[in-house]
């Protein structure tokens, strides 16, 4: 494979081999590069979005390459793509209908055929970066004056629905949506090679004035002893959570299973342990108890919908952070989702980038569009600034163990540079086998080490990399190592290569 160097990979080069010249004991933190661990994810949404049933095949794949390689060249490391909308499917599915937002009819296949889940780990996995597959677990209809699908449950089991705001949304009441949904998620571990599965904020609907979510009868059918039913909705979406979490542990356990709540989990009005914000809930308005979730181990990671200004009056981004951190347990993951237009427009990128990597372990860009369109100025900021180096994704504290250092390692030069290989031994269906491959280039006389992020120039699965004599005269060594599907990291093989 030739390594494509960008204009801002060789200053990155650079600026390493000219800082600290006289020091060998490596580079020194204060000159701000980004840190080598953190989750660096954007959404990209397919609900009442018309572009790509208005588009042809072909045209809606260079759609989605230009996105993905557009978030890659801002330094992201995973995409969080919808494949389920509205209880249908962006990929081939044996449960429910193709989507209408695909291909304007609920229930009509592509034509030509593709499958957009599995394009879309492709196009995410060749440049090592995650695929999570994001679906809305409730929502069956996101519009019911639009035809339906004969085949889609929610025709089929009309009496598993209820009917909310002009949209369909399975009842959490009823153990048959919930078995439904985990025979889903289940489909789509078991095929398709994701990284994660991943859940928005829309739980029980968001709240409209005047308006009744209409379970009485399934509370008093289905009520479990519960004498509230407030009580009954939260244990309802609590065994979704935990149904979800065993069905992935128990089809691909390095799958991993991630949450995007609405960022506010209680005011402080409603409760003594809740934030200092006013707006809407997710404990009592949605009925997500998302610390609950937390508490019984049921998610991997939380990524709470941070979409306000830092200084907000009802709902300030910097509390609510600081919230989410003092409430996160050690085992959950936690991400920052932040809004770019509304960030760039307040000129607070910097301090919210800051802010995240003080107090979470990544950051999600809602929507990725904004990215991918440089709104405000914000993929020019992440690619030579925030995220000018490239970033691994912090291993899995559950699933900890050795990984074999890589093999074969070989140099030799060639017309255009240095051809590095090495034995690939990725098995796809041995989660402890490579999954990534993880080049280092380290100049003479800076401490040989796999601790900083500026040194890392490749992260892929493929086993093969050129070197371009474009880097300039010199000896470097090479650091190469292997990635789980855990993302733990081996041990370090190493070869040295004279420019």
């Amino acid at each position: 494979m030739r390594l494509k160097w960008t204009r801002s990979m060789l200053l990155i080069v650079l600026i390493v081999a000219l800082s600290s010249c006289a020091s060998k004991k490596g580079f020194d933190s204060s000159v701000g590069f980004p840190p080598k661990y953190e989750f660096r994810g954007a959404w990209i949404q397919t609900v009442y979005q018309s572009e790509y049933a208005n588009l042809s095949t072909d045209a809606v794949k260079q759609l989605l390459q230009k996105r993905v390689e557009a978030l890659h060249r801002a330094g992201c490391n995973a995409v969080i793509f919808q494949v389920r909308p509205e209880g249908d499917a962006f990929y081939q599915s044996g449960y429910e209908p193709w989507s209408r937002f695909l291909t304007k009819t609920q229930g009509k296949a592509p034509s030509p055929y593709w499958d957009p889940l599995a394009y879309m780990i492709e196009l995410c996995h060749e440049r090592g970066m995650e695929l999570h597959a994001w679906i809305n677990p409730y929502r069956a209809a996101a519009n019911q004056s639009v035809p339906m699908s004969s085949n889609h449950p929610a025709v089929q089991h009309p009496d598993w629905c209820v009917s909310y705001n002009n949209q369909l949304f399975y009842n959490p009441g009823i153990p048959a949506c919930r078995e439904h949904i985990c025979k889903v998620v289940t489909d789509i571990v078991l095929r398709y090679d994701i990284d994660a599965l991943h859940m928005d904020d829309y739980f029980y609907p968001y709240p409209v004035a005047g308006l009744r979510f209409q379970d009485d009868d399934t509370f008093r059918r289905y009520g479990r002893g519960f004498s509230n039913i407030s009580d009954w909705r939260r244990d309802n979406v609590n065994r979704l959570i935990a149904d979800v979490k065993q069905t992935i542990a128990h089809t691909k356990p390095w799958v991993k299973f991630g949450v995007s709540p609405f960022g506010i989990y209680r005011n402080k009005r409603s409760s003594a342990i809740g934030s200092n914000t006013g707006g809407l809930q997710n404990y009592d308005d949605l009925f997500a108890d998302v610390l609950q979730w937390e508490a019984s181990n049921n998610i991997d990671y939380i990524a709470p919908q941070l979409y306000w200004a830092i200084g907000h009056k009802v709902a300030d981004f910097s509390e609510l952070a600081h919230w989410w951190n003092r409430h996160t347990y050690p085992t959950t993951d936690l991400y920052f989702g932040i809004d770019v237009k509304r960030t760039m427009n307040e000129k607070q990128l910097r301090q919210k980038v800051e802010m995240t990597r003080k107090l979470a372990k990544g950051i999600i860009y809602w929507p990725a569009n904004e990215v991918v369109n440089n709104t405000g100025g914000i993929a020019d900021s992440l690619r030579t600034i925030y995220q000018s180096t490239i970033a691994l994704i912090e291993p899995s504290s559950k699933f900890k163990h050795k990984v074999p250092k890589v093999k074969g390692l070989t140099a030799e030069r060639v017309a255009t540079g240095y051809r590095l290989s090495w034995l690939n031994t990725s098995e796809p269906c041995d989660p402890i086998t490579p999954q990534f491959y993880v080049v280092y280039l380290i100049p003479k006389g800076h401490k040989v080490t796999t601790d900083y992020s500026q040194y890392i120039i490749y992260v892929g699965p493929k086993s093969q990399l050129i070197l371009p004599y474009s880097l300039g005269k010199g000896k470097y060594t090479c650091l190469v190592t292997a990635l789980d599907r855990f993302k733990n990291e081996s041990k370090p093989q190493k070869i040295v290569i004279t420019l």
